[in-house]
């Protein structure tokens, strides 16, 4: 009876071992399994992340590009206004400076004109001068005159 009690005693721990066995594989197999789907839901919500990020990561570069553009846009529509409201000024300048010599010019014309004049008359007031004190002196001298009076009237 001993012997058949330990006979059953080994036979029942041979089956709870085989029983353990096949209970710690099959939860083995359900962890695995169970591992294989936390993974693929842990991939699956890294992928979807990473496809969001880089979503918003275009999104905000497209944003911040759209809005620098327009920045600078207006940053050089500002500076190229004044560069044109400069140069209008310093065209106005020069026109003025232009007119003012153009003034000054016309002004020394003028001036030298009237002393052109003036000279032309001198010089004729001279001739007229000489030809009438070479005319005296030939009357003076009871001598012809005619080539002095021709001159006096040429002068004249």
């Amino acid at each position: 009876m001993q012997k058949q009690r330990l006979e059953f005693e080994d036979m029942l721990a041979r089956k709870l071992r085989e029983q353990e066995d096949a209970m710690s594989r099959q939860s083995n197999a359900t962890l695995a399994h169970k591992e294989a789907g936390i993974q693929a839901v842990v991939t699956a919500t890294q992928e979807s992340l990473a496809a969001e990020h880089d979503a918003n990561l275009n999104s905000q570069k497209e944003f911040l590009e759209t809005e620098l553009n327009a920045k600078y846009e207006v940053e050089y529509a500002t500076k190229l206004t004044e560069e044109k409201q400069r140069f209008v000024e310093d065209l106005e300048k020069k026109v003025a400076m232009l007119e003012s010599q153009a003034a000054k010019l016309e002004e020394m014309e003028q001036a030298l004109s009237v002393s052109r004049s003036f000279t032309d008359g001198s010089v004729k007031a001279h001739r007229v001068s000489a030809a009438a004190l070479a005319l005296a002196q030939k009357l003076e001298s009871s001598q012809g005159a005619s080539p002095q009076v021709g001159a006096l009237e040429v002068c004249i």
